[in-house]
């Protein structure tokens, strides 16, 4: 699986394909919400236009505009948890939506003994 993107440009190019996916390969995800994401990223969009045109007031549109980053986000996960449900038999049409399969686990070595150790003499005062 993808780790999620964490700046605004990464979020919302993730997006982006996400809708793209959706609408493209609809009989893939037939839970893929293209209409509610398209809707929550235009809004985030505005906010953001919002905050980058305003002089004043730029907190109150900083705030709105986090908000919907945030709704973005949670319903950007909402809807990769149910394409990944949608297409479990055949994970690597994540691939559709921008997005990629869980990855298997792998074991955690062992670490080796320390080899270079050294004890340094007491010093008395």
């Amino acid at each position: 699986m993808g780790s999620f993107p964490k700046t605004e440009l990464e979020i919302v190019a993730l997006a982006e394909k996400i809708i793209e996916g959706f609408i493209a390969y609809e009989e893939d995800f037939p839970s893929g919400d293209s209409t509610g994401l398209q809707t929550t990223l235009n809004t985030f969009r505005q906010y953001r236009e919002e905050q980058s045109a305003a002089d004043c007031g730029a907190k109150t549109a900083t705030v709105s505009k986090n908000e919907y980053l945030d709704a973005l986000v949670e319903k950007m996960k909402t809807s990769l948890k149910r394409a990944e449900a949608d297409v479990a038999t055949s994970p690597e049409k994540l691939d559709e939506i921008g997005w990629s399969a869980r990855q298997t686990p792998e074991p955690v070595s062992v670490p080796g003994a320390p080899t270079n150790i050294s004890l340094l003499p007491k010093v008395r005062e």
